[in-house]
């Protein structure tokens, strides 16, 4: 392992920053306060170190300020709930409180006026505030697919924890499909949806070309995070949800070899997706008879699939402090955001 060399990454994006990310970072850390985040397993500097406030900033820098707020508040509550899992479960290896954890989530997220049920632990107050403020101005189908997306985020950090207590490598298949979700990036597509490009109608949504540019866009940064990540993965001995050593494992090759054959994984996922949006979305938007007005939105909302990509890529690569501090911790998702493994160094 002392061997590996992280390949070299494919960042196709040019990265920009929301020129309010500083104040977007001090509010998200206001709210993590308020809902109780901090000063248990969490510490401010820890958020800093995660780059966790400001990751909205760096992937949706186009958003109003509103809006950047609501998705900075999302994204760091991404964070904590796999930072919660990993203190509050992992220690133990507490695999049943942990689905016990997880099958609550659906809870604070009812999808008409159902009495909520008490949050018991800040990662529950947070989800359901950000419920309330969230989901009410949502059109119902997409109020849904949130639900069910956030859900399959709190499932998927389960079953990396429970392969982590069990010493249980992944197949790829499997691995693939949990590390998608516990990125995090289909919730953070569904919140981009909902607070910036709203109005692109969602027969789009239901078409082919706009399926399969999704499932790229869903699965690029994942195995690109791994193969960066792999060294650290091993010190903090989260290897076994970690491409590289999956990968290493079905091939029978070195490390190096497996991460040099996920890097290009996600690159491939990259190069789909952009070939979709250059072939197929133009060539969609004729075929449903989309206006000019409709056509420019579509086009703006792949923009921001892009500056959501090169966001994420720009937090993988930021400068970091090694990750030392704390037995308790889980270091890897998500997210994104994701991390990752979802959103990257906690689980």
């Amino acid at each position: 392992m002392s061997d590996y060399q992280p390949p070299e990454m494919y960042r196709p994006y040019p990265t920009r920053s929301h020129p309010l990310a500083d104040a977007a970072g001090r509010h998200a850390k206001d709210w993590a306060r308020r809902m109780g985040m901090l000063g248990t397993f969490w510490e401010e500097r820890d958020i800093d170190e995660l780059g966790a406030a400001t990751f909205a900033a760096r992937t949706h820098p186009d958003a109003s300020e509103s809006a950047l707020h609501l998705l900075s508040e999302w994204h760091i509550w991404g964070f904590h709930l796999v930072a919660h899992i990993g203190d509050e479960y992992r220690r133990t290896r507490d695999i049943a409180g942990a689905k016990h954890f997880a099958r609550r989530l659906p809870t604070f997220m009812p999808l008409d006026s159902a009495v909520v049920a008490s949050p018991v632990n800040a990662a529950e107050r947070g989800l359901a505030d950000l419920w309330v403020r969230t989901a009410p101005s949502m059109p119902g189908a997409l109020r849904e697919q949130l639900r069910r997306n956030v859900k399959s985020y709190g499932d998927s950090h389960v079953e990396e924890l429970s392969n982590l207590c069990q010493d249980r490598v992944p197949d790829p298949s499997g691995y693939l499909a949990t590390r998608t979700q516990t990125f995090g990036v289909a919730w953070a597509h569904d919140l981009i949806r909902h607070t910036i490009d709203d109005r692109v109608p969602q027969e789009v949504f239901d078409t082919w070309p706009m399926r399969a540019l999704l499932a790229a866009f869903f699965e690029a940064t994942g195995p690109q995070s791994d193969a960066r990540t792999y060294r650290e993965d091993v010190r903090g001995d989260t290897k076994v949800n970690n491409g590289v050593h999956v990968y290493t494992r079905f091939l029978g090759c070195p490390p190096q070899r497996a991460g040099e054959v996920l890097n290009s994984l996600g690159t491939e996922r990259l190069r789909r997706f952009e070939n979709l949006a250059i072939t197929e979305v133009p060539a969609l938007a004729v075929e449903l008879g989309m206006g000019l007005a409709d056509g420019e939105r579509l086009l703006r909302h792949i923009d921001h699939l892009r500056q959501f990509t090169a966001g994420t890529h720009d937090w993988l690569c930021r400068e970091r402090t090694p990750p030392a501090r704390r037995p308790s911790a889980t270091k890897r998702l998500p997210g994104p955001p994701a991390a990752p493994t979802a959103l990257l160094n906690l689980l």
